[in-house]
């Protein structure tokens, strides 16, 4: 689909998730103006790109110029106007006003509500697997998908942003990479020490900084992305040992106890849903 707006409450659920969506839009070629109260949600507005060099925003009087690409959240019932635009590449995604002290809490809200983002590889991935779902959307479990890719998405924006003054060659910089590097290629077996060499980090200066980030070891972290993956494929397919394979585990008896610490259940639980 090139441009959509789906309202995702109406929509049956198989697993209760903390933070469900409320809707979900994207735009290859968004166009408007809006002077107004904004609805009672919150929107996580992703903006990739567009002719305009700034996006000029007012948000309860704030005023916001931010080169693309870049994030914008908007505040439920907040006063916003945007002046008339040229056409943008964009994905929102809208949650209700309910879950604010959830983002709150959890880092993902946070001001300034606008910033710009760096390296967009890892979020276009995430857009392409929400676009390819969202073909699907009156099959099972697959409002629950979006539910996950767009917390995926949520959690990449806060990772990989550029807050004022950073530097790309700044070592907090250089873990969001590295961040973004394990999302591509959680499958595969990283050569840690090689990663480091690349970026030009010692082992001391990645885990002091990585620990300021995450509170999962490298490991933890790259076992956590192939398990969140894995549930996402068990909508799919019934095959646990082809499943296990694809993301990265050759053990299928390690994949399944990881999977029932993480979700409580075995994979072949969800599977057989």
């Amino acid at each position: 689909m090139k441009n959509y707006y789906i309202e995702l409450d109406g929509f049956h659920r198989r697993l209760t998730w903390p933070v469900p969506l409320s809707g979900l839009c994207f735009y290859e070629d968004a166009i408007g103006i809006y002077d107004g109260i904004r609805p009672d949600n919150i929107e996580f507005g992703i903006r990739m790109k567009s002719e305009d060099q700034l996006a000029v925003d007012v948000q309860n009087g704030v005023i916001t110029e931010m080169p693309f690409p870049h994030v914008i959240i908007k505040l439920p019932k907040s006063r916003f106007t945007t002046n008339r635009f040229s056409p943008r590449r964009a994905l929102a995604l809208i949650y209700d006003s309910r879950y604010l002290d959830t983002f709150l809490s959890s880092g993902i809200i946070r001001e300034p509500y606008c910033w710009k983002l760096g390296d967009l590889q890892f979020l276009e991935f995430l857009l392409k697997k929400i676009n390819s779902l969202v073909n699907k959307i009156y099959l099972p479990g697959i409002v629950d998908s979006l539910d996950t890719l767009a917390w995926s998405v949520l959690h990449e924006i806060v990772v990989m942003c550029e807050l004022p003054n950073s530097s790309e060659d700044s070592p907090r910089s250089k873990i969001r990479q590295i961040a973004s590097f394990f999302k591509r290629h959680y499958s595969e077996k990283i050569d840690l020490d090689k990663l480091l060499r690349k970026f030009g980090l010692s082992q001391r200066t990645f885990y002091r900084y990585w620990s300021e980030q995450f509170q999962q070891t490298p490991k933890q972290f790259q076992q956590t992305l192939r398990i969140q993956e894995a549930r996402h494929l068990l909508s799919f397919s019934d095959s646990v040992q082809e499943i296990a394979n694809r993301v990265g585990f050759n053990d299928v008896s390690a994949f399944i106890q990881l999977y029932r610490r993480h979700y409580g259940v075995t994979p072949g639980h969800i599977s057989k849903k």
